[in-house]
């Protein structure tokens, strides 16, 4: 059973879900949400940035895109498109863009 697993096992497999997938787990049972709310990487994008987490879960988006998507996207200075100075999100592929691009 999952119960009988190591925590940081958990946590390596629940981590690299899509967030879509990750919020329907957390559903199943409390023991899975109290898992899945103890990640590390999930527990500091939620405190810090909730409103984008919701913004997936309320589009068609949240079937594509990780926590590590997520996170590599806000640790990222430089756009996608051309190197630059990233000072947007660009929610749809989750990756910094600049003014231009």
């Amino acid at each position: 059973t999952l119960e009988g697993m190591p925590i940081e096992v958990l946590w390596n497999i629940f981590e690299g879900l899509d967030l879509e997938s990750l919020t329907s787990l957390r559903r199943v049972t409390t023991f899975i949400r109290s898992i899945v709310s103890s990640i590390p990487l999930y527990a500091k994008i939620i405190d810090s940035v909730p409103h984008i987490v919701r913004t997936y879960l309320s589009t068609s988006s949240a079937s594509s895109i990780t926590l590590y998507d997520i996170r590599d996207a806000l640790h990222s200075t430089r756009c996608f498109g051309c190197g630059n100075f990233g000072l947007r999100l660009w929610l749809p592929r989750c990756v910094r863009v600049c003014g231009k691009c």
